[in-house]
């Protein structure tokens, strides 16, 4: 007989799969510590219960609606942290005003002989449980559409809450019967609110006070219910353009709007490191405008608040920009005073120095340049001992620190590295890598570590322009008559990014992308030209920097890659 798989275990399960019941999820509320991995399965067990000879309706429709919102994967898995949670309640670690009944399925205490014994075996033998998540399903709205999702435990009358968190009333989740809420926001995110005085709620670490809303403009965030913690996560489908037009509707209806409104300003937040100007969280929709004096992108706050953000270089003479904020400043108050809602009003100015005398204060460039040096000198140290990365993308890339004079990267994802003793590798369509990332050469020929370079520099565009620069579902670069008829729409759209790239950037950083970007297929010679190494991309850089060039002795060990 198999066993089953551990909680370590990677499974293929996927909650938001086609055939999945959240297929059409929006959001997904994943157990993430070990109180709430135990709860979770808790409440998948009472739920597949069935009363006997139907002389339970009443709790059998609680059932029903919770299991409208979960999805549960059909096998069991063996935590061995849930194990040790489990064992150390036993002995009185740790105290529950009303443990779960489940704790009955494990040994007898008395055969222990301490308490350090019992979370030692309970760990060792682990803790079978259900696993899988709670999600957001537009398709399936709740009970009460105006009012939203609601996360508590179980009631013993009245609506039933959407997501039952937990069974009981314990001190040990700190549970509330109507504990927080989730509702779909007018910029088409998801916000939460918390609606007890008294339980906990944090969004990655920040408390709510009571009947606060916290809109969530990440992909991912750590939310904190009572003592359980959770993964919160948009959605692949929630990228779709069919889940657009849902929500849309939905939208249209939950605040009785006219129509659906434009939410491409406000698109759901992707995959990768957000990028935070002040209070404001830049979306995905990119620089929205461009003029002779800067560039346009989308901001949202915590609390859903809209605006768009001009990033304006400062020359020395700073009193042009200081001239025109008087001015906003001045029509702002009048606007104000006569609430006038014709006319824009300027919300705060954020610079990145203090006394607004630097030579340029325009702090995106700045920060590009730093992570996109400590990427190439972490990429310098893999290639420096053989090895291609060959997936580098923004989820791949982990940032420890990030500010405008130095950033300390974590390269992901690293277990599929290439070993390429030689200094190159044979194609592999289909096989290793992303599409979108891989350099036109990767599928169609011998390739070499400057793969990593293509990526890295697709990684700085995709930050200095806020989206993908090629929107490709398929790699063009690769053999076939399907793939070959999407060239010559990747020739149009590379042109366009490398004319923006010229006209757009401080010169050493633009110089730098355009030889990161360079392919044997393109239709310039310069373009054509053989693609740098991390090290003369990295002296480049450090010209740009104010930093000395770095030379063939050992790799800087300013960043470092992690096995993860």
């Amino acid at each position: 007989m198999a066993s089953s798989p551990t909680s370590s275990q990677a499974t293929n399960e996927d909650p938001t799969g086609p055939i999945s019941s959240a297929s059409q999820a929006t959001l997904t509320i994943t157990p993430h510590n070990a109180e709430a991995r135990l709860a979770f399965s808790e409440v998948a067990d009472w739920v597949i219960e069935r009363s006997q000879g139907g002389q339970d309706d009443e709790k059998d429709q609680a059932r029903t609606q919770a299991s409208n919102f979960m999805w549960t994967s059909p096998r069991h898995i063996r935590d061995a942290e849930v194990g040790t949670l489990i064992a150390q309640i036993r002995t009185g670690y740790l105290s529950s005003s009303s443990p779960s009944s489940s704790f009955s399925l494990y040994d007898n205490p008395k055969t222990i002989s301490s308490p350090a014994d019992t979370a030692e075996a309970q760990s060792a033998v682990g803790k079978y449980i259900r696993t899988g998540s709670y999600f957001v399903d537009l398709t399936h709205p709740p009970t009460n559409v105006f009012r939203g999702w609601i996360a508590g435990r179980r009631t013993s009358s009245g609506s039933p809450d959407e997501f039952v968190l937990c069974l009981e009333n314990t001190a040990l989740l700190g549970i509330r019967q109507h504990h927080a809420l989730f509702q779909v926001h007018q910029t088409g995110r998801i916000a939460l609110r918390k609606l007890s005085d008294r339980g906990i709620v944090e969004v990655d670490g920040d408390a709510l006070q009571p009947r606060e809303v916290r809109v969530l403009n990440k992909h991912s965030s750590f939310v904190r219910l009572g003592q359980l913690k959770y993964e919160v996560a948009y959605s692949r489908f929630s990228m779709t353009e069919e889940h657009t037009a849902i929500l849309g509707r939905y939208i249209q209806t939950l605040y009785r709007q006219p129509s659906p409104p434009d939410l491409s300003f406000t698109p759901t937040p992707a995959a990768g490191n957000t990028i935070q100007v002040g209070q404001w969280t830049l979306t995905t929709a990119g620089t929205v405008g461009t003029g002779g004096e800067g560039r346009v992108s989308v901001g949202v706050n915590n609390v859903g608040e809209v605006v768009a953000l001009k990033r304006i270089s400062v020359s020395k003479n700073g009193f042009a920009p200081k001239r025109r904020q008087c001015t906003l400043e001045t029509l702002t108050h009048l606007a104000d005073t006569a609430n006038n809602d014709r006319i824009v009003r300027l919300r705060e100015v954020i610079t990145d120095d203090p006394k607004a005398n630097n030579a340029s204060a325009d702090m995106w460039p700045r920060l590009v340049l730093t992570v996109i040096v400590s990427l190439l000198e972490a990429l310098d140290f893999l290639h420096s001992n053989g090895w291609i990365h060959g997936d580098i993308k923004p989820p791949n890339i982990g940032v420890h620190h990030w500010d405008p004079e130095k950033a300390s990267v974590v390269l992901l994802d690293i277990e599929d590295a290439i070993h390429a003793p030689q200094g190159y590798a044979l194609p592999l369509p289909g096989c290793t890598g992303t599409v979108g990332w891989l350099s036109p050469e990767r599928e169609l020929q011998q390739f070499n570590f400057s793969t990593d370079v293509w990526a890295v520099g697709v990684t700085a565009l995709w930050m200095l322009h806020g989206r993908h620069p090629w929107q490709l579902s398929i790699n063009p670069w690769r053999r076939g008559q399907e793939f070959e008829n999407k060239r010559q729409l990747f020739h149009r759209q590379y042109e366009d990014v490398t004319g923006w790239i010229a006209n757009s950037n401080p010169k050493a950083m633009g110089k730098a992308i355009l030889q990161m970007i360079r392919h044997p297929f393109a239709h310039t010679e310069e373009q054509r030209s053989q693609r740098p190494g991390c090290r003369e991309i990295l002296n480049i850089l450090r010209a740009l920097d104010g930093k000395r060039e770095v030379t063939d002795g050992p790799p800087s060990k300013r960043s470092r890659t992690d096995m993860q």
